[in-house]
C-alpha cells in the first residue's frame, strides 16, 4: 500500500526522556523502601552500624539532589535526620526535620547503645540541646552532610551490653567515606 502525503505514519513507543523518568522513580522508591525493611525492633550492634552506614550514603545523596544541606543527629536513644530549609520566604533558614523514610527517628533496638560520636579535624559543632518534633534530648552527636559530597569527619561508635567489644563508623568525605570497622578498646 502506498502512502499518500496527507496520511501519517502513527508511531508508537516510549522516549528516551520517559524511559529516564521510570527509572529515576524506580530507584527513589527502592531507596525509601529497602532501608525500612531492615528496621527491627532488635539486633545487633553490627546489624545497626550497617543501617546507618546506609541510610547515610542515601542522605548524602539526598543532599547532593536538592542541594540542601542535612544532618544527621544521634541521642541517647535514637537518630534522626534534619535538614536545613527556609520555611518562609522573609524568614532565615532552620532545621526541620524528615519525616519520611528512611530519614524519619529509629529508635535503637533494646541492648544497642550509640555511646558517642567524636568529630576529627578541625571541624567542631556545637551539640547543645537539639529539639525534633517538640521534645528536648540530650545530642551525643551531629555530622553534617553537605550537597558537594562532603561531610563532616567523624567517628560513630556503637555496643552492645553484653558485648566486650563495639563497632563504629569511620565517616570520612569520598566515595568509600563511610565505613564499618571492630572497636577493641
Amino acid at each position: 500500500m502506498a502512502l499518500h502525503p496527507q496520511q501519517t505514519i502513527d508511531e508508537r513507543g516510549f522516549t528516551l526522556l520517559e524511559i529516564l523518568l521510570v527509572i529515576v522513580m524506580i530507584a527513589v522508591t527502592s531507596a525509601m523502601v529497602v532501608p525500612s525493611l531492615y528496621q527491627s525492633t532488635f539486633g545487633s550492634a553490627e546489624e545497626v552500624s550497617q543501617r546507618l552506614r546506609v541510610v547515610m550514603r542515601a542522605a548524602l545523596e539526598e543532599s547532593q539532589m536538592t542541594g540542601l544541606p542535612i544532618r544527621w543527629v544521634a541521642t541517647e536513644q535514637n537518630w534522626y535526620f534534619e535538614a536545613l530549609a527556609q520555611t518562609a520566604p522573609d524568614k532565615s533558614a532552620e532545621w526541620v526535620g524528615y519525616a519520611e523514610s528512611p530519614f524519619e527517628t529509629y529508635d535503637l533496638p533494646e541492648g544497642i547503645m550509640l555511646t558517642r560520636v567524636e568529630q576529627v579535624g578541625d571541624f567542631v559543632l556545637d551539640m547543645g540541646e537539639q529539639s525534633n518534633d517538640g521534645q528536648q534530648a540530650v545530642v551525643i552527636g551531629i555530622v553534617l552532610l553537605l550537597p558537594d559530597g562532603t561531610t563532616s569527619q567523624s567517628d560513630v561508635y556503637f555496643a552492645e551490653e553484653k558485648e566486650a567489644y563495639a563497632k563504629f563508623l569511620r565517616i570520612r568525605p569520598g566515595p568509600a567515606g563511610i565505613q564499618i570497622q571492630d572497636n577493641l578498646n
